[in-house]
């Protein structure tokens, strides 16, 4: 976050943990496997000043969920 304030720039985080990536990002993007392509694109509809009550909420279990439900029905695709 510190890096996206000072250069004002788009910055892609890879993560395979969930909860992570629904912490700090602004939009989820989940992938299917191979061929790879963007099943899902999740918007993340916190704030950037985020603390660690944000984990125990029910909008952030609600964003997870709605994440872990894509990489599900990704891992279907063949």
């Amino acid at each position: 976050h510190e890096l996206w304030a000072k250069l004002g720039v788009t910055t892609v985080f890879v993560s395979h943990n969930v909860d992570e990536a629904v912490f700090l990002g602004n939009k989820v993007c989940v992938l299917s496997s191979r061929p790879t392509q963007v099943i899902a694109e999740i918007k993340v509809p916190f704030g950037r000043d985020r603390n660690l009550d944000l984990l125990s909420s029910h909008e952030f279990f609600a964003i997870r969920a709605m994440v872990l439900d894509a990489f599900e029905r990704g891992q279907l695709i063949k």
